[in-house]
């Protein structure tokens, strides 16, 4: 069912005050993100202590910018929280650290893409975020017009204003933040959502930008994207002093694609990412590409996220995680809004905002889709409803959502939710003989599914035969690279830690892979 369009909340006139006022009306969001801790007890305690997890006593409070600093500190008054608990909460999000989201990251996907026609940019957005914490509505459009400031225009997750994942300023250059596995972090750092703010009131151009983010040093590993209206987009990957830095020019490229891979080949990133999270990734930029090619006269969203036959070979870029889908347009200064999701695919409409630093977007128009047939929605609103349900702790809610899905979808849809349905009955079905009937099923499942979820069914059935002593048809070689890395530890490992091996082991819908954790050798 589609949702309502969301009405952007005004903060016009004194910045401090306004921002005072957003924290009283977010007490209640950022009281639900606060709960939503790592599990307690014995095993799950051993575990965060086993892998280096527990969280350490907040750290001082960082040097912030300016105005940044002083909107946050307003805001965390408004809140009635310390702004160290506040940044806590945010590092917490930025790392992945909540409960049963241990090492997952909702990176999205932003596209550049020239628009030959109309001799102009499009920035669009695909935006992630953690299914167990998205509510209705999934997002919040926030616009800022500070005295001698430029406007800004926000659209984030609901409840959080200092994780700004799309912006706009009125100089029409945009701004997308984009969390990225890192082994570590950068303890000196800071957050990035305030200087965010801050860039943002100052940038006239994606040269503003660079020269601003060579002043960063953020905690955390983030991508930023930007692009303005001359055509002129440029990318980074930052983390503490490390900045890598990719500028293009829209007019040459056409279509630049960027998620959650790094910019630069690290190896260190590959033992904190999931066994197929380059090959996604790569899989999703070039799902971006294809779908984008050519478009001209500002349709690059509708392109974006019309629903098509999925293919079991190709991880679409729209997930069961993506809560939004936006296009910013910096030469007209038009902001389009999808009226969907999660998952965001393209069936009702979306909501438009033609220059809407000239009117404070108080002039929105719903443009409606029309001859979209969209039969898969339901099943796909189902995996994201199960994938939300799962995180939130309620495995058999995520069992009845994810079995109504895989009754709904046909063809290859089905293949978006069917592999996951023998690793959920793995990870939750206790005792032996409730797990006997689970080898055949991952054989039957294997045999249909693509390419894409073929590996990790197989290497299911592999710790399917070893947990229940059966004749072993698998051995780590013909696992491929990555799990049979993780196989031969496993096989030498002592018997608490391949408890803490596979205890870390779960399959996500959002992500169509497993859960990103380290995969090397030790």
């Amino acid at each position: 069912m589609a949702i309502s369009a969301p009405e952007p909340l005004r903060l016009i006139g004194n910045a401090e005050e306004n921002f005072h006022v957003l924290g009283r009306k977010h007490a209640a969001l950022y009281q639900r993100m606060r709960d939503f801790r790592e599990p307690t007890g014995p095993l799950p305690g051993l575990i965060r202590a086993f892998k280096g997890l527990t969280q350490p006593p907040a750290p001082p409070l960082p040097a912030l910018p300016p105005l940044g600093g002083a909107w946050l500190q307003a805001y965390c008054e408004g809140l009635e929280v310390r702004m160290t608990d506040y940044l806590a909460l945010l590092d917490r999000l930025e790392a992945g650290h909540l409960r049963n989201l241990a090492g997952v990251l909702p990176a999205g996907t932003s596209v550049l893409h020239w628009d030959d026609a109309g001799q102009a940019m499009e920035h669009l957005r695909l935006v992630d975020w953690y299914p167990g914490l998205t509510g209705q509505p999934p997002l919040e459009i926030l616009y800022v017009k500070a005295p001698g400031q430029q406007e800004i225009v926000s659209v984030h997750p609901a409840g959080l204003p200092f994780l700004p994942l799309s912006m706009m300023n009125s100089a029409g250059v945009t701004l997308a933040l984009h969390p990225k596995h890192h082994p570590g972090d950068h303890t000196e750092g800071g957050p990035i959502g305030p200087q965010c703010w801050e860039l943002m009131l100052e940038a006239r151009s994606t040269v503003d930008v660079k020269r601003a983010l060579k002043r960063w040093q953020p905690r955390r590993f983030f991508g930023v994207v930007s692009t303005d209206p001359s055509g002129a987009c440029y990318a980074a990957d930052l983390l503490g002093p490390q900045h890598d830095g990719r500028a293009s020019e829209g007019r040459e490229e056409k279509t630049s694609v960027y998620n959650g891979a790094p910019l630069l080949k690290d190896e260190r990133l590959a033992a904190v990412a999931s066994p197929h999270h380059a090959e996604i990734q790569r899989l999703r930029r070039q799902w971006c590409q294809d779908r984008v090619k050519g478009v001209t006269e500002g349709a690059g969203l509708l392109e974006l996220t019309r629903p098509t036959r999925a293919s079991r070979n190709v991880a679409p870029a729209i997930t069961a995680a993506t809560s939004h889908a936006l296009a910013f347009h910096p030469t007209s200064h038009r902001l389009e809004l999808l009226l969907a999701g999660p998952p965001a695919w393209a069936h009702e409409g979306m909501v438009v905002w033609d220059n809407l630093f000239q009117n404070s977007m108080r002039e929105p128009r719903i443009v409606p889709f029309t001859n979209i047939d969209s039969p898969d929605a339901p099943a796909r609103q189902r995996f994201a409803l199960a994938q939300a349900a799962m995180d939130r702790g309620e495995p058999d809610d995520a069992f009845h959502q994810l079995q109504m899905g895989l009754a709904q979808a046909r063809g290859e849809v089905k293949a978006l939710g069917d592999w996951a349905w023998p690793w959920w009955q793995w990870r939750h079905l206790d005792g032996k003989r409730d797990r006997l009937h689970l080898p055949q099923l991952v054989r039957d499942t294997h045999a249909r599914a693509g390419n894409l979820y073929r590996p990790s069914l197989q290497f299911l059935l592999f710790l399917l035969e070893w947990e229940l002593q059966l004749v072993p048809t698998l051995a780590p070689p013909d696992l491929g690279p990555a799990f049979k890395d993780w196989a031969d530890a496993f096989l030498t490992a002592a018997p608490l830690k391949r408890r803490e091996m596979t205890g870390a082991l779960d399959a996500r819908l959002d992500l169509q892979d497993l859960r990103p954790l380290g995969w090397t050798k030790e």
